[in-house]
């Protein structure tokens, strides 16, 4: 198991560091949208994460529920293969629009 760690790279980006899993995540870990105050999109870049569960998945669509909610777009970078199959068996593939090594999170079905 290894923590998680999130550094603001820049004020438009973020670097997630560690295993997005359910022995990780806590209510700190969800809050990190909360915290951010900048009005721009914001790339997530996901290159060092080791190892991703369903609380994985469920942190990353709680974190694009609260930037919806303040008029901000996520863009994932460096998406796990891992995150990937379980958002497909999931049915949320729909979240994730491929855009070369980048992925946008994508705020509706249509």
């Amino acid at each position: 198991m290894t923590p998680i760690k999130v550094k603001q790279a820049t004020v438009k980006s973020l670097e997630i560091e560690g295993d997005l899993t359910f022995s990780t995540i806590n209510k700190n870990t969800s809050k990190i949208m909360d915290k951010l105050l900048t009005p721009h999109d914001i790339s997530i870049d996901l290159k060092k994460v080791k190892a991703v569960d369903s609380a994985g998945l469920a942190l990353i669509i709680e974190w694009l529920k609260t930037a919806h909610s303040r008029g901000i777009n996520l863009n994932f970078i460096n998406v796990p293969k891992q995150l990937l199959a379980l958002a497909r068996l999931s049915g949320f593939e729909y979240l994730f629009q491929s855009n070369d090594k980048q992925l946008n999170i994508k705020t509706d079905h249509g």
